[in-house]
């Protein structure tokens, strides 16, 4: 239910959880945990890779994780370890010595296997989102983001609790408006939804013309201004490698500057951004509050934050972890 222009609106943003279910389970549960009324899940919802077991003609199952071959003897030691990989984010399957040859001859069949196991866990998470939010008198929003492929949109259609915003300017609780994009411009590593500047800059023009109040609108774009003190990552060179400086790691601003663009010709009263893990925090460009929760989701922690509206301005707001 959206109600009257009055009061006080919370929100709870979050994003970049890259398949970690426990993450995904304490966004879920942050409505009633911190007692908001609308629940924002940003961009990049899916993981980043499968850790293969392979199961031995001996017994036992061996796996290589992190520099080190281990190996599990039971059935028992092997749910464990798929448990801890659920909540770092990795997906896991198990093989057969030849099954494993065979795929590891074929990127297509990797590929396949890859979106099967994401569409499978994003579909357990919608399953559990339905459950726990039955009771709960709360908005829950999410949009895929630049690392996600375009095959989970089908999925997310099909939830009964959140709401794909993906591209779209939605009335929220207290009479907001908020607009999403979860497009990021060009990274090095060509993920699925890139844009260029141009483009970007395009569908925010399209949409920004159907916001009526830009002075009660949100702007939740997964990829943050440029140069805004949010967007620093670390510096790579040409092979894709970690610049080192004086004071150790190099980093340099890699936002929008279509997104930057539009926030200081428009002025929206927030931003939730966040893509660059790295760059935890909150900045002003003019009178737009800018926020990016950053990411520590390998650690099967949440970071969030808690913005509080009310009359139209941004009341006060906490960055969260746990």
């Amino acid at each position: 239910m959206i109600l009257a222009k009055t009061g006080l609106t919370k929100i709870f943003f979050a994003t970049d959880i890259h398949g970690s279910e426990v993450c995904f389970r304490k966004v879920v549960k942050a409505a009633s945990f911190y007692g908001v009324d609308v629940v924002v899940l940003g961009g990049d919802l899916t993981g980043k890779m499968i850790i293969p077991i392979t199961r031995l003609r001996e017994g036992g199952y061996q796996f290589y994780f992190r520099g080190k071959d281990i190996t599990l003897r039971t059935e028992e030691e092997v749910n464990k370890y798929q448990d801890e990989m659920k909540r770092l984010g990795f997906y896991i399957h198990i093989f057969s010595p030849e099954e494993g040859a065979a795929l590891r001859k074929g990127e297509e069949q990797i590929a396949n296997l890859f979106r099967k196991l994401m569409i499978e866990r994003l579909e357990e998470w919608l399953l559990y989102a339905e459950r726990e939010t039955k009771q709960v008198a709360c908005e829950f929003y999410f949009m895929p983001g630049n690392d996600d492929g375009y095959f989970i949109d089908d999925v997310i259609a099909n939830s009964k609790s959140f709401l794909n915003v993906d591209r779209s300017v939605r009335t929220i609780h207290g009479g907001y408006e908020m607009l999403s994009i979860g497009y990021s411009n060009s990274t090095p590593w060509h993920t699925p939804r890139e844009k260029s500047e141009a483009e970007i800059g395009k569908d925010l023009n399209f949409l920004i013309s159907q916001v009526s109040m830009m002075d009660r609108c949100v702007f939740n774009i997964h990829v943050p201004p440029f140069n805004s003190g949010l967007d620093e990552a670390p510096a790579l060179d040409e092979e894709l490698r970690v610049i080192y400086g004086p004071g150790g790691v190099s980093t340099r601003p890699v936002g929008s500057t279509a997104v930057r663009g539009a926030i200081e010709s428009y002025q929206p009263l927030l931003g939730l951004f966040g893509h660059i893990h790295e760059s935890r925090g909150c900045r002003k460009i003019n009178r737009t509050f800018c926020i990016n929760p950053g990411s520590v989701y390998f650690e099967g922690k949440l970071r969030g934050c808690i913005i509080a509206l009310k009359d139209g301005k941004v009341a006060n707001w906490q960055l969260v972890e746990g």
